[in-house]
């Protein structure tokens, strides 16, 4: 009975290495002993190399005792680690860094999951809310949430596992966590919100989706944290249906939030290279026409993600002073008042440190550079580095005068 259930089976996964060793007379021996070809299909893959790209062996003592990284990391960081980064065209370079990320991974999916598990009413998944109830950023999730459905399961069809994997820690990682549960957190902590419900369920419910599709790269973790998440299934994830997309998705939505996107990084980047406190709030003045409606109902997630004190809408860019910081989007332009982001006088003072700093930096160098015992006796490499050195000094100093001329 057991024989006619499990054979011939459909899939073979092998090593590339032993395709006429054992592969093929496996399916002679099958044809001569039952008549029937053993399995459909035969996918190769690679082998397991360490991280020079040299076979494991004894010999060389470059293995890597999985029982150990087991007892260390867990079973499914193990699994987690031969996945990621597989392409079953060439071998794998397997080194511990591997257990590293897939411990940092395995890390952020327990705490995101707990913080959803804090978010609910006592771990239980809501309803499914009307349509309508969906903020922008739910439909956008959602949609992306349909994507990575779609994507991951397609490449698992084509046994490409490692793509797959990649496509589920992008999402989780960048879409869900770094972007929606920061996007929610207003809604959720404020009770009185009417949206809130639709984010619980969104947040749930994204969740749910993302440990199915992990289910096969993370089984017990994945298992573990589906039986805190009281649903309606009640049943194990293993047996649990693979999910299906919710078609829900808005292409204004994701265009909005896009656009939102897009001004938070880039506002992050200038508040990171002047050196902004995250304390320090700004007012943010967007000159904006058909999205204008959308970046002020977005206000709660400016003030949260970009550290605005007051948002504004604008037809065009009169009264706004002429040093504001610009961000510009063909959909819509950026101003912050940079009164708002920086004290203009204790700025224009650093400024000039910074300036005296990088003249006695390039005098310096120049200096040397014009010693002609140095440039003949030190190596050429020292001196192309001192070369290299003036050549950013005078960068750094012009990109000084300019910023002090804008600020004069």
């Amino acid at each position: 009975k057991d024989f006619d259930t499990f054979f011939p089976t459909s899939t073979l996964i092998t090593g590339n290495d032993i395709l006429f060793f054992w592969v093929i007379r496996m399916v002679f021996s099958s044809l001569k002993q039952t008549g029937k070809i053993p399995f459909n299909k035969v996918v190769l893959h690679g082998l397991v190399r360490d991280a020079l790209g040299r076979k494991m062996s004894k010999s060389l003592n470059n293995g890597i005792d999985p029982l150990e990284a087991i007892a260390e990391y867990g079973a499914d960081a193990l699994r987690f680690s031969l996945v990621q980064g597989l392409s079953l065209e060439v071998d794998l370079r397997y080194s511990k860094d591997r257990l590293d990320i897939a411990k940092a991974f395995i890390n952020k999916l327990w705490n995101s999951a707990k913080f959803v598990f804090m978010a609910l009413e006592d771990n239980n998944h809501p309803k499914k809310p009307e349509t309508s109830a969906f903020a922008p950023e739910d439909n956008w999730i959602l949609g992306k949430l349909d994507q990575t459905i779609a994507g991951v399961t397609k490449e698992l069809d084509t046994f490409e596992f490692g793509d797959a994997l990649q496509k589920l820690y992008d999402f989780f990682w960048n879409d869900y966590c770094s972007w929606y549960i920061e996007m929610v957190k207003p809604r959720l902590y404020d009770k009185e919100n009417p949206s809130r419900e639709a984010a619980q369920y969104v947040l749930a419910h994204g969740l749910t989706v993302i440990l199915k599709l992990l289910h096969p790269f993370l089984p017990f973790v994945t298992e573990e944290l589906y039986q805190n998440l009281k649903t309606d299934e009640n049943e194990l994830l293993i047996t649990a249906p693979w999910p299906e997309m919710s078609n829900i998705a808005s292409a204004e939505d994701s265009e909005n939030i896009e656009l939102l996107q897009y001004f938070i990084t880039n506002l992050r980047n200038v508040r990171a290279n002047m050196n902004i406190e995250p304390s320090k709030k700004t007012s943010l003045i967007f000159v904006a026409k058909e999205t204008g409606d959308y970046l002020k109902s977005a206000e709660p997630i400016l003030q949260k993600l970009a550290f605005a004190k007051a948002v504004e809408i604008r037809a065009n860019k009169d009264g706004i002073p002429d040093n504001a910081i610009c961000i510009e989007h063909l959909k819509a332009t950026l101003y912050i008042p940079f009164e708002d982001l920086v004290d203009i006088e204790a700025e224009i003072a650093r400024l000039q440190t910074e300036k005296e700093k990088y003249i006695t930096l390039i005098e310096r160098v120049k200096a040397k550079l014009a010693n002609e015992k140095f440039v003949e006796k030190a190596p050429a490499a020292t001196v192309a580095g001192e070369r290299d050195k003036l050549k950013n000094y005078e960068t750094l100093l012009s990109s000084i005068e300019e910023r002090l001329a804008k600020l004069a």
